[in-house]
């Protein structure tokens, strides 16, 4: 099977600037406190027929409240969103978009991390937390329609990933959705597609 890649380039500098940031912090002495965030570092975009495969590779931190909830047996949900936009003068015309959403929980019996995916029918066990996340964030073959008109320049993927809090257990999101240690979010990074 061949495939074609088409060229992407990331216009979004936020992690560039994180990792500024924590250079600093150190050089000057100051011990930062356990960092966790949602990280989009990588894509690949290539061209099949008439539609878009992207791969990505999201880095899923957790606070480490986050983490203790998980170990106590609070299942989390995660989702990627992808969306194809063509960008304009007032907003963004989104032309397609897909959700990938995995719900991440422990199993003390067998004392293994659990991953089931909206990509998968079956589940994964993990003997790690980091292993789950990694296998969360390790996302192939995402199909979205290709843009028509794709000489035009303004065509691009938006990516992120996030900590799903409407997902939570009922007594849990009022505390979830006041904490920034619940606030889990990569934030909408865009990689532009190139014709």
């Amino acid at each position: 099977m061949m495939w074609k890649l088409l060229a992407v380039a990331c216009i979004d500098r936020k992690g560039a600037v994180l990792a500024a940031s924590a250079v600093l912090a150190l050089a000057l002495g100051a011990v930062p406190e356990v960092f966790a965030e949602f990280l989009v570092h990588k894509v690949e975009i290539q061209h099949v027929d008439d539609r878009l495969l992207v791969s990505a590779d999201v880095d899923l931190g957790l606070t480490e409240e986050v983490e203790d909830a998980v170990n106590s047996g609070v299942p989390l949900v995660l989702l990627t969103e992808f969306r194809v936009v063509r960008s304009g003068l007032l907003w963004d015309a989104e032309i397609d978009q897909v959700s990938m959403r995995s719900r991440l929980r422990y199993h003390a019996l067998s004392d293994h991390y659990i991953v089931e995916t909206s990509a998968s029918t079956g589940i994964e066990m993990f003997r790690s937390v980091d292993e789950a996340l990694r296998r969360i964030g390790t996302l192939r073959d995402i199909s979205l329609a290709l843009p028509e008109a794709r000489a035009e320049s303004g065509h691009q993927l938006a990516v992120r990933s996030r900590l799903d809090i409407d997902a939570l257990p009922g007594p849990l999101r009022p505390m979830a959705f006041l904490s920034p240690n619940w606030r889990l979010n990569s934030d909408w990074t865009r990689w532009k597609i190139l014709p």
